[in-house]
């Protein structure tokens, strides 16, 4: 736990920065998930913006949003497009073959942007879209096959969610920020 000065606290956990892409093939994906593992509540397909990071006290956090908040502003909606469906460690991945270099840049801006120090620099040249945890035990040739059917999405990005990694995998969001104008939601209260 952190407390900082005033009294509030906050559970120290990892923060990372995502995009929820709204995808023409979400249902598809979405079914393919439901169909491999039913059992297992994961985050929605998503594209990791920054890596997670342990902030060491409120005030970082406040001040990553702040960065967050201020680079937002001067984005428009990025359209991506994804195929070349693969596995990555235990994780269903398709590579961002659109659009990717928008959101490095984005990547790039957020975490070049002041505080230096306090995020991890993104060192993926790739950019993907998360789609889910295939535990082992699963057959990676039937996922990949049925996955290779969907074939190639498109979507656009127009907002960034900034989330909270929690110990059984599972997450919450803490802000989502809209691109351009628009009001920043949290979804919690960081300061009492």
């Amino acid at each position: 736990m952190i407390t900082p000065k005033g009294g509030e606290v906050m559970k120290s956990a990892q923060l990372s920065v995502i995009a929820f892409p709204k995808l023409s093939k979400e249902k598809e994906i979405l079914e393919l998930r439901e169909k491999f593992v039913p059992e297992i509540s994961q985050i929605e397909p998503h594209i990791p913006i920054v890596s997670p990071w342990t902030p060491a006290e409120l005030g970082e956090v406040l001040s990553v949003i702040d960065s967050i908040s201020r680079t937002r502003k001067k984005l428009s909606p990025i359209a991506i497009a994804g195929e070349g469906w693969r596995r990555q460690d235990e994780l269903l991945i398709l590579e961002i073959t659109e659009g990717a270099e928008a959101l490095v840049q984005l990547s790039r801006n957020i975490t070049g942007a002041e505080p230096l120090s306090l995020l991890p620099e993104t060192k993926e040249e790739k950019v993907n879209l998360i789609v889910c945890r295939i535990p082992k035990g699963k057959d990676w040739g039937t996922v990949l096959k049925e996955a290779k059917k969907i074939g190639r999405t498109v979507g656009v990005i127009d907002s960034m969610m900034l989330i909270r990694h929690l110990p059984d995998r599972s997450y919450q969001r803490v802000a989502k920020f809209p691109f351009g104008v628009g009001r920043v939601d949290f979804y919690e209260r960081l300061l009492g």
